[in-house]
């Protein structure tokens, strides 16, 4: 090929590439994950991946958690269900009356400093984004592990948390918001996500054990409540995060990494099919772009060597 075609080609290529930068939200890799690899059996290594929130954030801050939630009255058990039900309970008594949208700066907040901000003013407002990421850092605080997960409803979208229960080694829902600290079946068997979702299609009842002040009692979920409707009926996608620290995620080298390779800071599950080819489209653009560049450039040195 002839150096003016092949300069042709390069910069068409060049244009090509430049769009899609500029167009990147469409062509992003999407990590869709099966159902077995998200809830099957999770041995150390499973869990050390959601335990990347911890490192987002400094040892002390873990530390003074563990210290606030030594507050909680329940929280001695070695029971692992009745601890999360706990740190839920503890969390929703003290700031269910706060509901509301957050100020940026709150939103903002580290969690220890979103609990330390909440309780200095009752005026200061919170939604699920802040009683997940508050929920989810008592708990890795005490031991436990939990991912922040979200419902990607448009324009509404829900965040709640799940618990990893190692004595009956199971994934359990957790949607603080909603006053909904664990979720059971008709045979008392705690439900995940995708577990409460399917139930509710059937005709089963379904019970939530939810926080009355210091104690915790069981009652019946309404397939007619607003909140089930708008999340939990008609399946959407779920994000699952890996971490939450929107500093360390949006850090330019971490965008670079993403924009080369195939990674993510969460994984999606989607009951619909779905596919990476808009992003595996770019990524061979993007070869076939350093190539040209590659070759041309060797063409110019061999032009001026010779």
């Amino acid at each position: 090929m002839k150096r003016k075609n092949l300069m042709i080609v390069f910069l068409v290529i060049t244009f090509i590439n430049l769009l899609i930068f500029f167009s990147r939200d469409h062509f992003s890799y999407k990590p869709y994950i099966s159902y077995s690899a998200i809830y099957g059996p999770c041995d150390r290594s499973c869990l050390q991946k959601w335990e990347q929130f911890t490192s987002d954030y400094p040892r002390a801050d873990m530390a003074e958690g563990r210290k606030i939630m030594e507050t909680a009255p329940r929280l001695k058990t070695k029971n692992t269900q009745d601890r999360i039900v706990e740190i839920g309970r503890f969390l929703y008594t003290k700031f269910y009356r706060q509901m509301g949208r957050p100020s940026p700066a709150v939103a903002t907040a580290t969690p220890l400093n979103q609990y330390k901000m909440f309780c200095s003013s009752d005026s200061l407002k919170l939604w699920c984004g802040s009683f997940a990421l508050m929920f989810n850092f008592f708990c890795w605080s005490e031991g436990i592990s939990c991912r922040i997960i979200e419902i990607m409803n448009p324009g509404d979208h829900h965040v709640l948390n799940e618990c990893y229960i190692p004595e009956n080694k199971q994934w359990v829902m957790v949607d603080v918001t909603n006053n909904q600290l664990l979720v059971q079946n008709s045979n008392k068997q705690l439900l995940n996500l995708v577990e409460f979702e399917d139930q509710l299609k059937k005709p089963s009842s379904l019970l939530a054990l939810s926080a009355s002040g210091d104690s915790v009692g069981s009652k019946p979920i309404s397939r007619e409540a607003g909140y089930i409707h708008s999340y939990y009926k008609n399946k959407k996608p779920v994000y699952y995060y890996y971490r939450v620290n929107l500093d360390e995620v949006y850090r330019t080298t971490s965008k670079i990494r993403r924009y080369l390779l195939p990674v993510s800071w969460y994984v999606i599950f989607d009951s619909n099919k779905h596919n990476n080819i808009l992003f595996y489209t770019r990524q061979l653009l993007i070869f076939l772009w350093v190539l040209l560049f590659i070759f041309l450039l060797l063409v110019i040195l061999r032009k001026a060597i010779f």
